[in-house]
């Protein structure tokens, strides 16, 4: 290797080196229900099957692009307000439960399409803890201009004959805040 290649390389290391240890933090812009795709819940937890999916709020958002090389996600930082919800339960059916599923990389496209990254499960109208995903976690897969997506899906019992319309037919109307903060260095 020549003298000036080993400068170079030795220049290119210590540029790395000075970004990796450089964070910024970008609060991407938050979505309300008014930003949703209002549809079947997109987890795949039912063998492909949407037969006993309740309808939900899906949210994409799309990541930063990278700055430049050196740079990853570090982590996401989710946070979900949501605002007590609004039930009109139609007779024989029961708003349970609410899951917030959140997904890397898997645009809205229908019901039982993805498998989850992460899920919470709460009673109706809690909002979701915030919670910080770092780049440690073993399903970590977040990358610059990718999707982060935060579904809010409230669940319906099976023998509901409206669950996969309740939000539409307005059996149950939530109002919400989602903010998510990236990390990355």
């Amino acid at each position: 290797m020549s003298h000036s290649s080993s400068k170079l390389l030795i220049l290119l290391s210590l540029f790395c080196n000075f970004v990796l240890s450089q964070t910024t933090t970008v609060t991407l812009t938050p979505q309300t229900q008014a930003n949703a795709i209002i549809g079947l819940d997109r987890k795949n937890w039912n063998g492909g099957s949407t037969a006993l999916h309740s309808q939900g709020y899906a949210h994409d958002f799309t990541l930063p692009a990278s700055p430049g090389p050196c740079f990853k996600i570090t982590s996401i930082r989710v946070l979900v307000d949501v605002n007590a919800p609004i039930v009109n339960n139609a007779p024989g059916c029961d708003h349970t439960e609410l899951y917030y599923n959140l997904y890397q990389n898997n645009t809205y496209s229908g019901g039982a399409t993805a498998n989850f990254f992460k899920e919470r499960r709460a009673n109706p109208g809690v909002d979701f803890t915030t919670t910080t995903y770092t780049c440690t976690d073993p399903l970590w897969n977040s990358n610059f201009g990718g999707t982060f997506s935060v579904d809010v899906i409230p669940v319906y019992t099976t023998t509901c004959p409206n669950g996969q319309n309740a939000i539409n037919a307005g059996f149950v109307a939530y109002t919400y805040t989602i903010t998510l903060t990236v990390t990355y260095g």
